[in-house]
């Protein structure tokens, strides 16, 4: 691991916790989602320096329900579906400042059928689990609705 540290401008200032795989010069706007332990969850390059788009990461809560709409900026990027505080949330990475779009999802657990109809896709999200592993859902996303 190589270090880094963004300051407020967003700019990394020192190289701290970044995977050596990830190749981030120093002064370069970036900006680093980190965990409680320190560790780097996401990594967002701002683009055009402080002049370029900012994203940021939003959470949504997901219902309990087979099918379900959230609305989300235009392009947002799902980066993980995770239980926190005992209910399951989607974390994706937005432009704040892009219009909203509807987006269907599909939440089913282990053994539950998933009916495939013809022109709609399903991309896999992710897998949590809920009530200590009582409750495993897997969350997909309706392609070509």
């Amino acid at each position: 691991m190589i270090k880094s540290r963004v300051v407020s401008d967003g700019y990394v200032k020192e190289n701290n916790k970044i995977p050596r795989h990830v190749k981030i010069p120093l002064d370069y706007p970036a900006i680093l989602i980190v965990d409680n332990n320190g560790s780097i969850c996401y990594i967002c390059f701002k683009r055009g320096g402080n002049k370029g788009m900012i994203r940021k990461v939003f959470k949504y809560t997901i219902p309990i329900e087979d099918t379900f709409e959230l609305k989300m900026p235009q392009g947002a990027e799902i980066l993980t579906v995770q239980e926190q505080y005992d209910e399951p949330h989607i974390w994706a990475l937005c432009d704040p400042d892009a219009p909203e779009e509807k987006r269907v999802f599909r939440l089913a657990g282990t053994g539950h059928p998933i009916r495939y109809d013809m022109g709609v896709d399903y991309k896999y999200i992710g897998t949590f689990q809920l009530h200590r592993g009582g409750f495993i859902g897997h969350l997909f996303e309706y392609k070509g609705v």
